[in-house]
Parts: structure tokens; sequence; C-alpha cells
């Protein structure tokens, strides 16, 4: 049986996903300060140029149902799970960024724009709304950095017009931890170990957090489960016009 408050299947996804865009959640931008633990130990340049700008982590989103197999094996990209014939749920089905042997990463909070695409298109393959919030945001150790290779991008890597850059490129005229572009993003090659996934983010209204728990549970990692509705809207610190670039009505 459906929870009570669960999105009827009666209602086109056409009509939810309006209703989610008319309704963006109105939250407090969050600012973040690194701890003395941050500094311990031995960090490249770029990861403490990234932590006195306020950043402690990345964001890498997925589907709930990958959860078991990256608390056991990490998050591993495209490649590595084939190769090694591990099942998986795809996230996205495109894959526009030729990078199918790195793992998308953004700083400090989301792609929400991709995000929120990539849940729309789950839900209509499905038919079913439940499949909008089937999903979670993995908030990932910053320092990860120190032990892979990696490129930033100041915006989407997918976009045919966006190139390499340097870390601070990133931010352009941004003064805290968020970059100007919400589509900036960190490609990590190699996989990412379940140690430095610091929290699993999940909607207010996510109706498999039995599995979840479940999942982490079987691989003995104590990481915590935040219910949190912030990660999945657009980034509170930018206007609609800044954000809706892309008419998600298309989704």
């Amino acid at each position: 049986m459906a929870p009570q408050n669960a999105p009827q299947n009666s209602k086109s996804i056409s009509n939810l996903v309006k209703e989610l865009i008319n309704n963006k959640q109105k939250t407090p931008i969050i600012h973040y300060k690194p701890t003395p633990d941050h500094f311990k130990d031995g960090n490249s340049s770029e990861v403490s140029y990234l932590l006195k700008r306020g950043v402690i982590h990345l964001c890498h989103f997925t589907q709930t149902i990958n959860l078991k197999s990256i608390l056991q094996h990490g998050i591993m990209p495209v490649d590595a799970l084939n190769k090694n014939h591990i099942k998986f749920a795809k996230n996205d089905y495109k894959r526009l960024d030729g990078n199918p042997d790195a793992i998308s990463t953004s700083v400090s909070f989301p792609n929400s724009k991709t995000f929120f695409s990539f849940r729309c298109e789950l839900a209509k393959r499905s038919n079913n709304p439940i499949d909008l919030y089937k999903w979670c945001v993995l908030e990932i150790d910053i320092r990860i950095l120190n032990h892979v290779e990696y490129e930033c991008y100041v915006s989407n890597a997918s976009s045919k017009e966006c190139t390499t850059c340097t870390v601070s490129d990133m931010f352009g005229n941004s003064k805290d931890e968020y970059p100007e572009d919400v589509q900036a993003e960190i490609m990590i090659f190699g996989t990412i170990p379940p140690s430095f996934v610091n929290s699993i983010q999940l909607a207010c209204n996510t109706f498999n957090d039995k599995e979840v728990s479940q999942a982490i549970a079987e691989s003995g990692l104590k990481v915590p489960i935040v219910f949190d509705n912030r990660y999945f809207y657009q980034r509170p610190d930018l206007s609609k016009a800044q954000h809706d670039k892309q008419d998600y009505n298309d989704h």
C-alpha cells in the first residue's frame, strides 16, 4: 500500500512537474565552515583554496536503488561498473559529456537543473510520479580531491562550448562556496571510496527510506541520513531568472 501522502498516478507527470516548478521551496542559503580536522592532513593547493572558500563537500546525485552498491564498492564511473559487471540504474541515458570513465560532481550544491531534468525523465519513463523522489544526494568530503585525478568546468561538461578550467575559475564572481554557475562541475576519474561519503540527503517525502537504512546497515558504515528538501529545489541564492535558462516544462 502506498503511503498516504504519496503522489497519485492519476495526476499526470506534467501537471505534477508544473506544481513543483511553481512551488519552488524558498530556503535560506547555508554557509559552511571547515573544522580544524579539515586541515590536519596535507592538502593540495586546490583543496586548501576550496576549504578557505568554505567548500567542505562535493555533491553527487543518484537513484536510491544504487546506494547498496555504492556503499559496498564506492561511487564508480559507468565504464568501471560495466567492466566489473556491477548492476546499476542509469541516471544519465545520454551522457553527452563523453566521459563514461568519470564521475560528475558539483561544488557545495547539486546541479539542480540537471537533477530536476533526470528526475522528470525517470518519472516519465515509469509513468509513476513517486519516481521523482527515488533519488538521493551524496555529500562527498572535499578532501577526496587529494587522492584522485579530476577536471573542472565552469558549466555543464556536456556543453560543446565548455572547456576545462582551474578550480578558482569555477567561481567567477561568486564570493562564497557556491560557483557562479549552478552547472559548474568537477569530473572525477576513478572510484570514490564509501568512506568519503559524509551523508545521504533524501527528500522529506521519500518513500523508500527503509531501503536506504537497510543498505547502510549492510555496509557497516556509519553514514547519516538527512531528510531535507533543500537539494531537491533550485539553489536558493539564485533568482528564478538566473536559474531557469532552460524551460523545465519541456521535460
